[in-house]
């Protein structure tokens, strides 16, 4: 009769051919964590600051943006039917090469996975399917291991010119309201859990020193793009925060072109 050592050894090895990657980390073995951000230059801003954020805290994590400008869910499935290689693969906002979205699905074996309507969308339910529903099902499929999460995105900037803007009366307030009731629905309809940017960037302008109208900083560049500091560093520790177990007190990460009180501000935020 086979030993207990080896029956052992036999079901170690058919969990491993299985799944090596997930077993791998039960048995203590990779920590890394692995996220894909199916998205656009929104996704872009909240990624781009979030490997060496997780690095200052000592976590092996590897964080890729699968990008095309402007890109909204119904186009995101059109691209999943037709398999054009159309996305930029993005390591801390830059290009790495050219991927269709089955090559960025299948290049790592994923963690997470999000997903995020187009940001002059984002506050439309009528946008989201049955586009949303179809890539959940999707990506189950192909990446049945990872689970998945749907990103928040913000609203614009009380001025922006943005042309989008129109659909929310050019009222921010507004814009943020409607982003909110319209993601928290689509969340629970399925069951995805929510990456609260938008809420954060809204708090954020509250404070005097990140409200433009009181003199303070602008945390977007253009009106809706985040800005390249405060803006892309608060999605980050949102990320951060969301994915990961280690307190924002062990992130030791500032952006150079920050000022050390604002990013301690911007922190503190995220700990109320």
């Amino acid at each position: 009769m086979p030993s207990r050592f080896f029956r052992q050894s036999i079901v170690y090895y058919i969990i491993i051919d299985y799944n090596e990657h997930n077993v791998s980390r039960l048995l203590g073995g990779s920590s890394m964590m692995r996220i894909l951000a199916i998205g656009n230059s929104f996704s872009q801003d909240a990624t781009t600051f979030l490997e060496p954020i997780a690095r200052s805290a000592g976590l092996d994590w590897l964080v890729r943006n699968a990008f095309i400008g402007g890109c909204s869910l119904e186009r995101h499935w059109e691209n999943v039917r037709n398999g054009e290689v159309v996305y930029e693969y993005q390591e801390n906002g830059e290009a790495l090469k050219m991927v269709s979205i089955d090559q960025a699905l299948l290049a790592e074996p994923w963690d997470w996975i999000t997903l995020q309507q187009v940001s002059h969308h984002a506050g439309l339910p009528e946008t989201y399917e049955p586009y949303l529903s179809e890539l959940i099902r999707y990506i189950q499929k192909m990446v049945p291991g990872a689970s998945i999460a749907f990103h928040q995105t913000w609203a614009y900037e009380f001025d922006s010119d943005h042309g989008g803007f129109a659909l929310y009366q050019r009222d921010r307030k507004l814009m943020f309201r409607e982003i909110k009731r319209t993601v928290d629905a689509m969340a629970k309809r399925h069951r995805l859990p929510v990456i609260p940017v938008g809420s954060t960037i809204e708090r954020l302008r509250t404070f005097p020193e990140f409200d433009p109208q009181r003199g303070g900083s602008r945390l977007t560049r253009d009106g809706f793009h985040l800005s390249y500091d405060y803006g892309r560093y608060a999605a980050g520790l949102v990320w951060f925060s969301f994915f990961g177990k280690t307190p924002l007190s062990m992130v030791s990460f500032t952006p150079s072109c920050c000022d050390g009180h604002l990013c301690e501000m911007v922190r503190n935020s995220l700990l109320e």
